[in-house]
């Protein structure tokens, strides 16, 4: 599996493209938990997702 086949998935599901970055990985997370991607696919494709979607992005997140 790779980024367009996951974005492609996502799309599918719920009728939209994914508009951000935790979108995406939380999607990939969920199909790893229900044993849809094995955890070599899903660490593949969370070195993708970040790869693809640049750090500004992502939400900033405060301590």
């Amino acid at each position: 599996m790779n980024l367009e086949t996951i974005q492609e998935l996502f799309q599918e599901k719920y009728n939209f493209k994914p508009a951000s970055l935790n979108e995406l990985l939380t999607f990939a997370r969920k199909c790893y938990i229900l044993n849809e991607i094995t955890i070599t696919e899903y660490r593949q494709l969370v070195k993708e997702i970040e790869a693809a979607y640049p750090e500004s992005d992502a939400p900033m997140v405060s301590h």
